[in-house]
């Protein structure tokens, strides 16, 4: 199994997820809802006109077979990056 057959695998299953959880658990955003976000994150952080925070992680992984160089980084480790979306209180 090479990269692409398993980026294939997990678009097709998170496309999956999504169709079927979106619905139920993430409607669709409102102003009211936008700027009670905004009111958090300046009430909690002091930080104006915020809607959300983006932060990311390298984490370290065993090298994946035949994987070549996808996963080294410029650590000179193997590793892949967790990426995350929050409001204000995470």
């Amino acid at each position: 199994m090479n990269d692409r057959t398993v980026s294939n695998i997990v678009n097709e299953i998170s496309t999956a997820i999504w169709k079927v959880v979106q619905p139920l658990h993430l409607s669709q955003p409102t102003t009211e809802m936008w700027e009670n976000i905004a009111r958090d994150f300046e009430q909690r952080w002091q930080f104006l006109n915020c809607t959300g925070a983006i932060g990311r992680k390298h984490v370290t992984i065993r090298k994946p077979a035949d994987s070549g160089s996808s996963y080294f980084n410029y650590k000179q480790i193997f590793s892949t990056v967790l990426m995350v979306i929050v409001d204000a209180n995470y």
